[in-house]
Parts: structure tokens; sequence; C-alpha cells
């Protein structure tokens, strides 16, 4: 018979930006160094032990594109179970569209701004969160 501790559930968070002046989305290039390399995706990562998916959100993104994020402007809007874990996604709204440092190009390689139609090439799970929704986030 199997226990929880037979098995290690990686559990990670991220966040997409949206810019309300220009109605666009800002997105991650995913790296090489990380899973579904050269695909469109939330900025974050894994979740350290003892840290909330929102701590998680605020430390990846200052170690990845260097913004430093209002825990007030970050608005949880999926959780879901997937074969390699689970994953918590935040949305965070700016007020202007940024260009920001790439700080760890083997995780974020680029950044862009997208409209809701034209998003495509995306990660896995964001895909599977854009999917369940019948009009933009």
């Amino acid at each position: 018979m199997y226990t929880e501790m037979d098995f290690e559930i990686i559990k990670s968070a991220g966040t997409i930006f949206y810019c309300e002046e220009t109605k666009r989305y800002g997105l991650g290039k995913r790296g090489l160094g990380v899973t579904h390399p050269n695909t469109w995706g939330p900025v974050g990562g894994n979740i350290d032990m003892g840290e909330e998916p929102y701590e998680t959100v605020i430390r990846e993104v200052k170690e990845e594109i260097g913004i430093n994020l209002d825990l007030y402007r970050l608005t949880k809007i999926d959780y879901h179970v997937h074969p390699e874990g689970i994953y918590t996604l935040y949305i965070y709204n700016v007020e202007k569209e940024f260009i920001p440092l790439l700080l760890q190009i083997d995780e974020v390689s680029e950044f862009k701004w997208f409209r809701w139609d034209d998003m495509s090439n995306l990660h896995p799970g964001l895909q599977r969160t854009l999917n369940k929704r019948e009009k933009p986030l």
C-alpha cells in the first residue's frame, strides 16, 4: 500500500500580467532550462517549503524579470492538478505595459504583450486555463 510520503508532489505558481490601458496580456517565453521550453506562459516557479503560492509568485517574478509585485494587485484565477503536480495561477494588473529585465534567460528567455486573440504557442497549463473561459480574463 502506498502512502502520501511515497510520492513527491510538485507545487508551483505563476502569474500572467494584464494592462487595462492596452487590453493586452504580458507573458514570458519559457527558456531552455524549464519544462515546455519556447512556449508562452506565466512567470513563476516551484513553491519552496513553507511558502504560500502568492509568495512564490512575488519571489519568482523578482528573480526572473526584476519586477517587485504588490500583493494586493495579485488575483488568483485558477488552481489545478496536472500530471506534474499542483499549479496555482494568478493575474497581475498593471497600469502601463513594461519591458522587464530578463535576469534568468534559462527560465524566461523573452517577454511580450499579447491581445487575447493573438496568444498562441502557449504553455499547456495556461492553455487549459484559457480553454475553460469563454471571454478574456
